[in-house]
């Protein structure tokens, strides 16, 4: 596939609209950075062996300012992704069937104006990320620099890191690690080997929605050039990885809520596994591939909202039952 010969003057673009707005930032998937904003916040009040450190007003403060830096970021990315997606001829119409998961092609944008919606996000970002640095210290600063720095290389740069195997652990670092980690040190300044090891569950299932997409584009990104984890290892391969690292991430909850004390929260973790079983039935049977991506992509993303949330609350439920 050429590369689309495009025209930023042409009188045939249509000016930005709310509903271009809304589909290229991608609010239906804002659980990928809500999600580990929740978790990292559950854990500043957690006791027992975790440690303890109960919210006040300026932790709440501190909390809602990485929730909008959290989102907006998020909200950079998909955009810049649409963006990127475009100028290489990865979304086209012929490509993309959905018409809202191509903003810039179905609503008739002048890619331009895309890159200002990622500009306004990315500044509003910073702004709302130094006032957490303010707040809190130099640490969350060198935390930001880092999501920021992914921001740009995930979609741009020479290589994009969304091109690569490792695309998927990445975002998956990124967003569910670093994201929990920062929400947790600029609230309570310090760290513990229990915030990293609570962070997996939101590391695994950022990456399983990363890899969900991949799966489903395997043949559009095999004609650009892309080599996807899903491209290297095949379809088949890579939807059982995505099952496997699903259930190890309910086992991982489990055993970390009884290593930790926090035993009560079991029961939210259960509930959310058989809420689950449907979810997962689905993404095994599939099938997962350009045809089917709208329904595989609601899927993983259902799944996202059940088991943050559902560990987010198992957390505070054993705190509160450990107290």
């Amino acid at each position: 596939m050429g590369r689309p010969v495009i025209n930023l003057e042409a009188s045939t673009y249509k000016p930005l609209s709310p509903k271009a707005v809304k589909e290229l930032i991608g609010p239906h998937t804002w659980i990928a950075s809500i999600g580990p904003v929740l978790i990292g916040g559950a854990l500043c009040v957690t006791g027992g062996a975790l440690p303890i450190n109960a919210f006040n007003g300026r932790a709440l403060i501190i909390w809602a300012l990485m929730l909008v830096t959290a989102v907006m970021m998020q909200c950079a990315v998909n955009t810049y992704n649409d963006y990127r997606d475009f100028l290489s001829g990865l979304d086209t119409a012929e490509n993309i069937t959905d018409t809202t998961d191509a903003s810039i092609v179905y609503n008739h944008l002048n890619p331009r104006d895309a890159l200002k919606v990622v500009i306004v996000t990315l500044v509003i970002a910073g702004c709302s990320g130094m006032a957490i640095v303010l707040m809190s210290s130099w640490v969350t600063l060198a935390l930001g620099a880092v999501g920021m720095a992914t921001v740009l290389l995930y979609s741009g740069g020479p290589k994009p890191i969304a091109s690569l195997p490792l695309g998927e652990f990445v975002s998956g670092f990124v967003m569910g690690v670093i994201i929990p980690v920062a929400t947790y040190y600029a609230v309570t300044g310090t760290l513990s080997w229990l915030v990293l090891a609570a962070s997996f569950p939101s590391f695994a299932c950022i990456a399983l929605i990363m890899q969900t997409n991949n799966t489903c584009d395997i043949e559009r990104d095999i004609e650009v050039g892309r080599r996807t984890m899903p491209v290297v290892v095949g379809r088949k391969a890579s939807m059982r990885v995505m099952i496997v690292a699903a259930v190890a991430v309910f086992l991982w909850m489990l055993v970390l809520l009884y290593v930790s004390g926090l035993v009560f929260g079991i029961f939210v973790v259960a509930i959310a596994a058989l809420l689950s079983i449907p979810l997962l039935r689905r993404i095994a049977k599939g099938p997962c591939d350009l045809a089917n991506r709208r329904v595989m992509m609601q899927t993983a993303t259902k799944l996202n909202k059940i088991v943050m949330v559902a560990w987010a609350l198992a957390i505070l439920f054993g705190v509160v039952m450990h107290g």
